[in-house]
Formats: C-alpha cells, sequence, structure tokens
C-alpha cells in the first residue's frame, strides 16, 4: 500500500517545484536476471549501477558436481540424479544444485574442491541496454561465458563508461600431493577484496600502500576529473606478517599447499581485522592508468599501537573534496535498539579529506558515533550521527556545509525517526531512508524520503508516485542531478526455482512472494500529487535493520552497496 499521511495535503506544487513533482517508477531490466536485485547509482548521464544476487541458470560444471557429496547428502530430494549427471535438470534438482554450491561454509579440502558460484554480481544499464560488470572475472571455455565465481560490487560511475567499486580475483584449481601421497585439489582465489576501475571492458586494480598477500583495498566514488575516493591498506599487524612468512616457508607451513595456507589467511577475520586501513584517492587518466594515490592520516597520534585504526572516504566530490568517517582514538559506550546492555565500540566521526588533513567537523556533544556518507559540489556534507535522546541511540540525519560551517539535523517522518541518507546531489537534494513507525522494535518499517536543503522539507517519496503503483520504496539510494533516482522497492511477485520459473502449489498456483527490486525514479513534468485513499498496510516480519547487501538479501528471504557503503 501506498503510506499517504495526512500532511500531504499541505504539499503544493510549489513547494515541490524543485523536485520536479510526481516521479514514475521503472524497474530495471535485471529483474529476469536474478531473484534480488539491489540499486547501487545512478549518474549524470542516467547510467545505473545494479546489484545482482542469486541468479538465475547459472552454468553448472556436472563433471565436478559428481566429484562432491552432494547425490549423497540430496538423495531423498533429487527428482532425477541420471538426468543431473547428464546434464539435465529439472526446476527442483536445479534449485537443489544451486543453494548446495552457494552454502560454502565450510574450509575443509573436500568442500574446496566445489564449483564456485559468487553471490553478488553487478550490472549497468541505461534501461535499454544492460552490461555485466565483470571486474576481475576471467572467461571459461567450458561455459563460453565467464566463471561467475568472482563477487564484484560496482559502486559508482562516470559518464557511464568509467565504473569503479571492488572485486575478487578468480578462483582456480590448485592440486597438491600430500605425505601421505593423497592427491588433493583445491578451488580457491588470492585476493580478499581489491579497488578497480572499469573502462569499456579493461579493468584496472587499484593498490594499497600494503599489499602483503595482496592487501584490501575499496573503492566507492569517481568524480569528473577521475579522483577515486576509497581505501587500502597501510601496514599489517606483525602477527600478520609472520602468519604470511610461514604460509610460504616449506618447512614451517604443515602438511597443506602454500596457496591454501595463504588462502585460509586471507579470508580469516584476523587478516581483516589487523591491519591499518587508510582513507586514499587514486588520480587516474581517461584511460583507467593509476598516475598517483593520496593517503590520509589518523586525524590524531595513537598512543598505542593498534592495527584496527583506520579512516575511510566514502564520496568525492568534483572539488576533490572527500568525505567519510575516521576512528578518533576514543570508545563510546550507548544502548542500541532492541539492546538489553550498553555496548563499547571504537568511536567513529564523519570526516572530511582535504589538503592531505582528515578533519572532524561535528562539534554537538550530543553527538556519539557518526559518518559522513555523501557530499556535492556546493559543499553540502550528509551522513548519519548516533544519538539518543530516550538512552536508546539510534541513527540520525545531519547536513553540513563546509563553507558556512551550518550544520543542520533534521528530523524524519516523527520526532526521533531513525533516518539514513544515502545521496546528495548539486541541487541540494538529499535521499535515503527513513522510519515510518515508531515502535520500540529494533527494526522498523522504512520508507525512502527526499530532503530538499533549500526549503527544508522532508517528503515521503512514496508520496509522489501513482496510488496504484504496486511498489513501495523502501529506500531511494542515489539521486543525479536531473533529480533522477534508483532505489529499492517492496514489490509482490512470483516465487521463483533458480531457473526462473514460477513455484507453484499443489493446484498448480503461483506462490507470491515479498521481493527486494532495484527501480529507477524519472521525474514527471507537471505532474500532479494524487490523493490516495488509505488503506491498511499489509504487515511483514523483518530482518536485521542495516544497509548491507547482506541484510537486503534477509529482508527478501524473510519477507522484507549505494553506491556508497555505510560502514562503521
Amino acid at each position: 500500500m501506498k503510506i499517504k499521511p495526512i500532511a500531504a495535503a499541505l504539499l503544493t506544487l510549489t513547494s515541490l517545484s524543485s523536485i520536479a513533482a510526481t516521479y514514475s517508477i521503472t524497474p530495471l531490466p535485471v529483474t529476469n536476471k536474478a531473484k534480488n536485485t539491489f540499486a547501487q547509482s545512478i549518474d549524470n548521464s542516467d547510467t545505473l549501477l545494479v546489484t545482482t544476487s542469486n541468479e538465475y541458470n547459472p552454468p553448472i560444471d556436472v563433471e565436478r558436481l559428481k566429484q562432491t557429496n552432494f547425490f549423497a547428502i540430496n538423495e531423498a530430494s533429487i527428482e532425477n540424479e541420471d538426468d543431473i549427471k547428464n546434464g539435465i535438470f529439472s526446476d527442483i534438482d536445479y534449485t537443489l544444485i544451486v543453494s548446495y554450491l552457494n552454502n560454502l561454509t565450510s574450509q575443509n579440502t573436500f568442500l574446496l574442491r566445489k564449483q564456485r558460484i559468487a553471490q553478488f554480481k553487478s550490472y549497468s544499464t541505461d534501461l535499454v541496454d544492460t552490461r555485466f560488470v565483470q571486474g576481475f572475472d576471467n572467461f571459461v571455455e567450458k561455459f563460453d561465458d565467464f566463471s561467475q565465481s568472482v563477487t564484484t560490487i560496482a559502486r559508482d560511475s562516470l559518464n557511464g563508461d568509467f565504473i569503479v567499486g571492488y572485486s575478487q580475483s578468480p578462483y582456480q584449481d590448485v592440486e597438491y600431493t600430500n605425505n601421505n601421497d593423497q592427491l588433493i585439489r583445491y578451488t580457491i582465489n588470492d585476493i580478499y577484496r581489491r579497488a578497480f576501475v572499469q573502462v569499456g571492458s579493461q579493468t584496472v586494480a587499484l593498490l594499497p600502500k600494503d599489499t602483503l598477500v595482496n592487501g584490501i583495498s575499496e573503492a566507492f566514488a569517481v568524480n569528473r576529473n577521475f579522483q577515486v575516493g576509497g581505501y587500502g591498506t597501510t601496514r599489517f599487524s606483525p602477527a600478520i606478517r609472520e602468519s604470511a612468512a610461514t604460509c610460504t616457508d616449506d618447512g614451517e607451513r604443515g602438511d597443506v599447499a602454500k596457496e591454501f595456507c595463504l588462502y585460509s589467511l586471507i579470508n580469516s577475520r584476523s587478516y581483516q581485522q589487523n591491519s591499518s586501513k587508510r582513507a586514499t584517492i587514486w588520480q587516474l587518466n581517461a584511460s583507467g592508468e593509476v598516475l598517483s594515490s593520496e593517503i590520509f592520516p589518523l586525524p590524531f597520534e595513537p598512543t598505542t599501537e593498534k592495527f584496527a585504526w583506520e579512516n575511510r572516504i566514502l564520496d568525492i566530490n568534483n572539488n576533490g573534496l572527500a568525505v567519510g568517517w575516521s576512528h578518533t582514538g576514543e570508545t563510546v559506550n550507548f544502548l542500541k535498539p532492541g539492546a538489553q546492555f550498553r555496548n563499547t565500540e571504537v568511536e567513529t566521526q564523519a570526516a572530511y579529506f582535504e589538503n592531505g588533513e582528515t578533519i572532524f567537523f561535528l562539534t554537538d556533544e550530543k553527538d556519539l558515533a557518526s559518518q559522513a556518507v555523501a557530499v556535492n559540489d556546493k559543499g553540502w556534507i550528509t551522513g548519519t550521527v548516533a544519538r539518543a535522546p530516550n538512552e536508546v541511540a539510534r541513527d540520525r540525519f545531519f547536513i553540513h556545509n563546509v563553507d558556512t560551517n551550518e550544520t543542520r539535523y533534521p528530523d524524519g517522518f516523527f520526532i526521533n525517526a531513525g533516518v539514513i541518507p544515502r545521496s546528495i546531489n548539486n541541487r541540494n537534494i538529499v535521499v535515503g531512508r527513513a522510519d515510518i513507525e515508531s515502535s520500540n522494535e529494533a527494526n522498523r518499517e522504512t520508507n525512502a524520503f527526499m530532503y530538499n536543503i533549500n526549503a527544508d522539507e522532508f517528503i515521503n517519496l512514496n508520496l509522489l508516485t501513482s496510488c496504484d503503483s504496486p511498489y513501495t520504496l523502501i529506500e531511494a539510494v542515489d539521486i543525479n542531478d536531473d533529480n533522477e533516482i534508483i532505489a529499492n522497492a517492496r514489490f509482490r511477485a512470483n516465487d521463483t526455482y533458480a531457473t526462473g520459473n514460477p513455484v507453484t502449489d499443489e493446484n498448480g498456483n503461483n506462490i507470491k512472494v515479498d521481493k527486494i527490486i532495484a527501480v529507477k525514479l524519472s521525474p514527471i513534468a507537471n505532474g500532479q500529487i494524487e490523493g490516495c485513499d488509505e488503506k491498511e498496510e499489509v504487515k511483514y516480519e523483518r530482518a536485521a535493520a542495516s544497509n548491507t547487501l547482506f541484510a537486503l538479501l534477509g529482508l527478501s528471504a524473510f519477507f522484507f552497496i549505494r553506491r556508497r557503503c555505510i560502514a562503521k
């Protein structure tokens, strides 16, 4: 249903002139590719980036499948084992296989022989043509296609053909004969996460300063001067260096392949957390070649060695002003929604990065943890800040102007509502998601919002669409300078098998489920706001509130990226 508060009656076309009146909704042309699609970004060339999850009809390596325990553990559920071994799949059998390959939760040598299927892949589209963003994936002759084993998240684009994000290296087979003369086959990769820029069909790696076991880097945003903002590892702890050295020492490693030892290391929490990561701007040329990089320091001098200290860039404007967050060197203690006890964690603060400095700018003592997520060319920064007016701290919304030093904390749909901004354009319009219910639940239902800085108006984007729209906009993710928006919407559709065919009940009727899909919102010139009759909203069970793709996937599963990932 469409949420139409009484306050909507007060809105006029005059007050909404800056946001181009009403909007039409178009699902992105990737809904036929996967069960789940998630919005990432829209640029000024009208190129949209979208992430897919649980894609239909991934290629199956039947010979490799025969070498696993798939048939043994699924014996009672398989419809036709002989057909599977001959490459013929029913809807149920195909879904069983894909589910089996997706559930790689162990790193033992037996499971590592499985074919890998990436959980997340990325595409760019202009609503006419859709292009796969391959990242570091490789072409496989057996499939006559990319391996589809590589997770790639495309986060931002420039002019449609200059795309940045992060990717993995492809999975490769490695053979090792152990001390008992047993041949062990591993299927592993050697890069956990690496920033990239893709120009046309060419992918260029954006390396961190410290590339121990290839290091870690991510890219979040690119400006028209080919500056890319993100972060990379600058130093690993002595323990991690010692572990890496052990992996490459035949006398110290133990009876495992060197490649597997290193793979286990880069996928460990220790490797990912015991490293110093610093905000980084890579300067590229128009071909995507890296000309230089600038690494930004912490805004404090650590009194003790701590390799988890870090800062990150999440956006950069066309003037080279980058924003994001940094650790402060302190801890903060507050009660989170749904928690029984106060939580102590490392404090983060919103920061901007300029002239080689990392600068904090929020000064209100009521501000707890914060981060900046977007900045426009007029110096307006937006982000989230945790505040606890009623003991419980929820993420709130701030805007700050670098030039005037003005800071505002706009309310959402009601006082003390949780509000998560995601993007801001050069018309001073902010978009994101906000709570629409004031319950005491840890996870509240959200709707997409638009906030006009100049008019100080906070508007539910569902008000600006047709009353009979089948979509409920739960989150606006990005907005370009034409006020076109990419968003995530809740939509009721047929449940599907891994083949894409609909799931039916015992009577042959399609089973309907709620899904999250990526949509584009386009302004309608001279459109009119419709007065819609209120109807009872259909409630659903919500998964844990978060902005990660894994949480959105949970929303779809339970039934409920951006260009800039909000990560604390």
